[in-house]
C-alpha cells in the first residue's frame, strides 16, 4: 500500500543503546520512504547510546526528554532527589508536549512505558492516536491509577500472546477487548544475518554462544551452572560467549572466577549489529537461559543465521521456537533441563542438525522479515490515522 502524504511518526524509547526494539525501529525505518514516512524519536533516560549516529544516519530526528531533573550534587541527597522527581514530573509532560507538537506527529507508539499515563496525556491533549506497544512484561495494575479509562483510551499491540495474558488478562478487562489486540511482533534487519556466511571451525571446540543486557531477566548467572555442569559431564570440549552489557556485568565477571570457568566463559562486552552478525556466525550453538522475554530479536537473528537455538520457554519464544522441529525449548528453567538438552544436540547427526537449521531459518524470515513487519505496521498507522 503506498501513502501520498508525509506521515510523522514518534517512537518513545529508552535511550539510543543497542537493544531490541532499537533495532526494530531502525528495521522499520529502511522502509520509510516507501510509506512516506518521517521518524522521531524521543528519549526518556538519555539521547547518548552506540546507535544513536545510525538513527541520524536514517534522516530521524532525535530528542531527549528526561524523567527527571538534573543532579546538582545538593543535600541531603534523598530530599533533593524528591524535590527533583517534582520538578521533572512537571518539565517532562511540558518538554513532551513541545517536543510532540514539534514534530507533527500523527501518531505516537510507546515502546518504554515509563509515565506512560503522562505519555497519553499529552497525546490526548493534541488529539493523537497512542499506541503502547507491549515488548516486555509490566504491572499495568500497579502502575496505572483510573485504569479503565487508561485502557479505553491507549491502543495496545503486543509481541506475543503470552504478554498480552501476563500484562492484561489478570485485570479482568472486557475479554473481547482484550482478543482484539493486534499481535505485531518486534523483528530487526533478519536479511542482513540470514546472509551471514557460516565459519567453519578448524578445532573441534564447540562455540556456544548468548546476546543479551546482562540483568536479572536474562539470567545469565544459570548459563554459568550450565558451564559448570557440562564442564562435569560431556567429553565435548567447548566454549561458551557472553556478548552485552548491563548492571550485572561485574556480578557475572565475579561469579565466572569464583567457579575457575575463565577458560570457559568469556564476556565480550557489548558488540555492534554487524560484529553480533559475525560472532553468530561462528556459533555451534545458541542458548537463551532468560526469565522473561516478550519477543527476543536475538533469538530470531541467531534462527536466521542459522544455528542451534536452545532457549528457556517463556513469553513469546514458543510462538518463534517449535520444539524439536525448528530448536529446543526447555519447559523449566533448571541448569539440568539445559545439559541434557545440550547433550542431545551435540549427539545428534549431521543431517538432522542441518533439518532443524533450515527450518529455523525458512520459518523466521517467512514470518518476521522486516519487509513484512514494516507492512503490517504502516497497514496499523493507515487505520488509526485515517
Amino acid at each position: 500500500m503506498k501513502n501520498d502524504r508525509l506521515i510523522n511518526v514518534v517512537n518513545v524509547i529508552g535511550s539510543p543503546i543497542n537493544g531490541g526494539v532499537q533495532n526494530f525501529i531502525l528495521a522499520l525505518s529502511n522502509y520509510d520512504k516507501n510509506f512516506n514516512i518521517k521518524r522521531h524519536i524521543i528519549c526518556l533516560y538519555s539521547n547518548c547510546g552506540s546507535l544513536k549516529q545510525k538513527f541520524i544516519d536514517q534522516n530521524i530526528n532525535i530528542y531527549f526528554c528526561p524523567l527527571i531533573a538534573n543532579d546538582r550534587g545538593f543535600k541531603p541527597y534523598f530530599f533533593w532527589k524528591k524535590v527533583r522527581q517534582m520538578i521533572g514530573y512537571l518539565f517532562f509532560i511540558i518538554k513532551l508536549f513541545i517536543i510532540i507538537r514539534k514534530s507533527n506527529a500523527k501518531i505516537v507508539f510507546c515502546h518504554e512505558p515509563a509515565n506512560i499515563i503522562e505519555q497519553l496525556f499529552v497525546s490526548k491533549l493534541l488529539a493523537i492516536p497512542f499506541v503502547n506497544h507491549m515488548h516486555k512484561e509490566f504491572n499495568y495494575f500497579e502502575n496505572f491509577k483510573f485504569f479503565k479509562y487508561i485502557y479505553k483510551n491507549i491502543n495496545f499491540i503486543s509481541d506475543s500472546e503470552a504478554l498480552i495474558t501476563s500484562n492484561l488478562n489478570n485485570l479482568r478487562l472486557e475479554s473481547k477487548w482484550v482478543k482484539k489486540i493486534p499481535l505485531i511482533t518486534a523483528t530487526g534487519d533478519l536479511e542482513k544475518f540470514s546472509l551471514s556466511k557460516k565459519l567453519n571451525h578448524k578445532n573441534k571446540i564447540i562455540q556456544i554462544g548468548s546476546v543479551g543486557r546482562l540483568n536479572w531477566e536474562k539470567n545469565f548467572e544459570l548459563l554459568i551452572k550450565i558451564c559448570k555442569k557440562l564442564k562435569e559431564s560431556t567429553k565435548f570440549e567447548f566454549q561458551i560467549t557472553i556478548v552485552g552489557d548491563g548492571p550485572d556485568f561485574n556480578k557475572i565477571s565475579e561469579m565466572i572466577k569464583k567457579n575457575k570457568l575463565e577458560k570457559l566463559i568469556y564476556l565480550k562486552g557489548e558488540l555492534s549489529n554487524d560484529e553480533v552478525k559475525d560472532f553468530m556466525s561462528n556459533l555451534d550453538i545458541y542458548l537463551q537461559t532468560s526469565l522473561s522475554e516478550g519477543s527476543p530479536l536475538t533469538i530470531k537473528e541467531a534462527m536466521v543465521t542459522p544455528l542451534v537455538v536452545i532457549s528457556s520457554n517463556v513469553g513469546g519464544v514458543s510462538n518463534l521456537i517449535k520444539n524439536n522441529i525448528n530448536g529446543f525449548l526447555v519447559y523449566k528453567i533448571n541448569s539440568d533441563f539445559f545439559v541434557e538438552t545440550i547433550m542431545k544436540v551435540l549427539k545428534m547427526r549431521e543431517n538432522e542438525i542441518n533439518k532443524i537449521k533450515k527450518s529455523a531459518n525458512k520459518f523466521i524470515m517467512a514470518n518476521f522479515s522486516s519487509s513484512r513487519i514494516a507492512s503490517k505496521i504502516f497497514n496499523y498507522i493507515s487505520e488509526k490515522i485515517s
